[in-house]
């Protein structure tokens, strides 16, 4: 099973000729979640859907469960990916400062 697709490897992307190539497979840098939380959680929804899919993803398991809930009325759209808080602090000593600061000079 591959979880998740390459834009880069589609008919869209390649149908419009860009000149680049990507460094990565999947854009976000997905597994790079990893390095900040033992376990992601993805919620996502596409606009034209009323079916939400979730997902959770802990480091090092070997399988996961796609849970699948239709609802009656759309809530939201698009795709969330949830890291756990306090595991995510720790990487800037539970400072906020410091996550600050690394938001301020990264971005």
């Amino acid at each position: 099973m591959n979880l998740g697709s390459s834009y880069y490897s589609s008919d869209d992307f390649l149908l419009k000729g860009y000149n680049y190539t990507p460094i990565g497979n999947y854009g976000i840098g997905f597994l790079s979640c990893f390095m900040l939380s033992e376990k992601v959680m993805v919620k996502t929804k596409h606009y034209s859907s009323n079916v939400n899919y979730e997902i959770e993803l802990v480091k090092g398991d070997e399988y996961v469960c796609i849970k699948e809930q239709k609802e009656s009325r759309p809530k939201s759209i698009g795709t969330e990916v949830i890291l756990n808080y306090e595991e995510f602090m720790n990487v800037w000593n539970n400072s906020i400062e410091e996550l600050t600061i690394f938001i301020k000079d990264t971005f």
